[in-house]
């Protein structure tokens, strides 16, 4: 098995949805998972349906499926959980912070 960058926003995105449950949701064949958990690149509808079928950015499903680059996007990653948060944030930023909640 590959792992493509769009392979890991699809697990990434769909939780424990099985693969029945993904192409029913998103209205299209199971084979397409199978194709695309080898490596196979989606159609770019395929993309957007799957997103929209989860509630995930559109934007982020294309650049994972490399059909537009992160800035063509316009849109960052951002960080989930405090330690992950903290680990990027800017020093003058964290301080900031504890400046503004220690008011």
């Amino acid at each position: 098995m590959t792992h493509t960058r769009w392979w890991e926003w699809v697990l990434e995105n769909v939780g424990d949805d099985n693969q029945q449950r993904i192409a029913d949701r998103a209205g299209f064949d199971k084979s397409n998972l199978s194709r695309w958990k080898k490596g196979a690149r989606p159609d770019v509808e395929f993309v957007v349906r799957l997103a929209r079928a989860y509630g995930a950015n559109v934007l982020d499903a294309l650049v994972a499926s490399d059909y537009i680059e992160q800035r063509e996007a316009g849109t960052k990653r951002v960080p989930v959980g405090k330690r992950q948060a903290l680990s990027e944030a800017a020093l003058d930023e964290i301080l900031e912070e504890i400046r503004r909640r220690a008011k």
